[in-house]
């Protein structure tokens, strides 16, 4: 697992979009979608808005990652049997 100040940095960022998403409520993604956009723009050329996207990103899938091994832990579920079980919900999603 990876513990580098710069993998916190980018949990950090995801964390304030994943807090800004669940303040909107009722599918409104515009909050989320402004602190985003607020960590893109503060990078002045293309290349640095790339890089900060793909840090964004980053910073989603470790804390995803994370957050799913304490849940299938405190679930006495393995990791695969949690992402199943996540998918089949999504994938029969009325």
């Amino acid at each position: 697992m990876d513990d580098s100040p710069e993998i916190y940095e980018n949990m950090a960022k995801a964390l304030a979009v994943l807090t800004a998403w669940n303040e909107s409520g009722d599918g409104d993604l515009s909050l989320a979608d402004r602190t985003t956009m607020g960590y893109l723009d503060s990078q002045p050329d293309p290349d640095g808005k790339v890089r900060e996207a793909i840090n964004l990103i980053s910073g989603l899938v470790s804390l995803s990652g994370r957050m799913l091994l304490q849940l299938a832990q405190s679930l006495e579920v393995t990791e695969d049997e949690l992402l199943r079980i996540m998918g089949q919900r999504i994938a029969y999603r009325p």
